[in-house]
């Protein structure tokens, strides 16, 4: 996927040109009567001149926020090479062993078989240092998020990963050149939520990045998203599904608490580490299986791997994204219960939801049930930073 985005880069390079954009500054937050009513606060957050994409997905001074030191990890594009080369390695040098294997006497089996049992306490030492190197490996690279203080294993520096996603930046705007909005009501309506989130959460780590705001004209598309490097995509469809203000703002925190976290770099770490793992049963299978069925077996293989490990990971960084991004909305003195109610609509919306179990997000019943499980302390950030405790007279599940 990230070949394919270097060669669309390359070839849209010409059409998408660099230029240094503006960038959020430091500012405390401020209470949401403070913010309507006082004409001195500004929602300028990387506004572009009219019809203009120019400079959006690469500037020049950018802020970056490490969660690991650089020089622990390779650049991103050699191991998604490097991946992919021992993957195909791993095939072929099963392949080759199971012919080998066939290929030999009888009598020289026999030998080979003997000097392995002969040897095994050898064998066993050797698999048991291998594995301790791996484990060793895997513990110099675990962090402690600054937010969430949770230990976590990152092969690649939030640096790196916010390169590629400048690549991954240019390929949406080139696939969505004519859609893209960057001025008008709705563009000045998204912006102004995103600054305030902004304001209220300025102290956090990582807040203090690139920030831009693009909107996608497609009603058809409820979606939004924030890559690593700073850029907010909104589709005009996901604007037409939320209903206020409060609710539009749930959903950019939660995206945005997806870059602050560090999720595409973590992701794509453990990814990794979970895909180098697999290349020794690859072998196995490749070795003791004949080729027709290595093929099925290798394919349920991977199968069970995305059902136990990457999908539940995954949706356990959506459940992490949620929690964080309703302390941001409380923060920015939204009501937060309106995330729990945007979820229950959606899920009256839907028409046929996905197997929570086979997603790569938690259902929309269990995501607003974990909102509404995390209400007590987001009403208590609403204490601390609103000077109240609830955010209107009316409860706003009953509207």
């Amino acid at each position: 996927m990230y070949l394919q985005r270097l060669w669309s880069t390359i070839v849209c390079s010409s059409r998408v040109n660099l230029q240094k954009v503006s960038s959020f500054g430091k500012v405390k937050c401020f209470p949401k009567q403070y913010l309507y009513s006082n004409p001195h606060i500004s929602y300028n957050l990387n506004i572009f001149p009219r019809c203009t994409l120019q400079n959006v997905c690469n500037p020049i001074c950018q802020r970056t926020f490490h969660t690991s030191n650089s020089n622990k990890a390779l650049p991103p594009i050699i191991w998604i090479v490097l991946r992919s080369l021992l993957k195909f390695g791993a095939v072929l040098t099963g392949r080759g062993l199971r012919k080998w294997w066939a290929s030999l006497p009888k009598n020289r089996r026999e030998y080979i078989l003997y000097q392995v049992k002969k040897n095994r306490t050898r064998i066993m030492w050797g698999s048991a240092l291998s594995g301790g190197f791996v484990l060793v490996y895997y513990v110099s690279h675990l962090v402690e998020d600054p937010i969430t203080k949770r230990v976590k294993f990152m092969l690649f520096s939030e640096k790196q990963i916010r390169q590629m996603a400048n690549i991954e930046c240019e390929v949406i705007i080139e696939n969505y050149k004519n859609q893209i909005v960057t001025s008008g009501q709705q563009y000045n309506y998204v912006l102004k939520v995103a600054q305030r989130i902004l304001q209220a959460n300025s102290k956090l780590p990582g807040a203090k990045r690139e920030w831009k705001v693009l909107i996608v004209d497609d009603k058809d598309t409820k979606n939004a998203f924030v890559l690593p490097s700073g850029h907010i995509f909104i589709f005009t469809g996901m604007l037409a599904a939320v209903s206020n203000e409060d609710q539009l703002a749930a959903i950019i925190a939660h995206e945005m608490s997806h870059a602050l976290l560090s999720h595409s770099a973590e992701a794509a770490s453990k990814t990794h580490l979970l895909e180098m793992l697999m290349l020794l049963p690859i072998v196995a299978l490749w070795t003791l299986l004949p080729d027709s069925i290595a093929i099925s077996s290798h394919y349920f293989t991977e199968y069970i791997s995305t059902i136990l490990f990457k999908l539940p990971f995954s949706r356990s960084l959506e459940t992490e994204a949620d929690t964080v991004g309703l302390e941001m909305v409380a923060r920015a003195c939204y009501d937060p219960r309106q995330a729990s109610v945007f979820w229950r609509k959606m899920e009256r919306l839907a028409e046929d939801e996905q197997i929570e179990w086979l997603s790569t997000h938690p259902s929309h019943k269990t995501r607003y049930e974990t909102l509404d499980g995390l209400m007590p302390k987001a009403f208590s950030i609403l204490t601390r930073y609103c000077s109240r405790s609830d955010p209107g007279p009316h409860a706003p599940r009953r509207n």
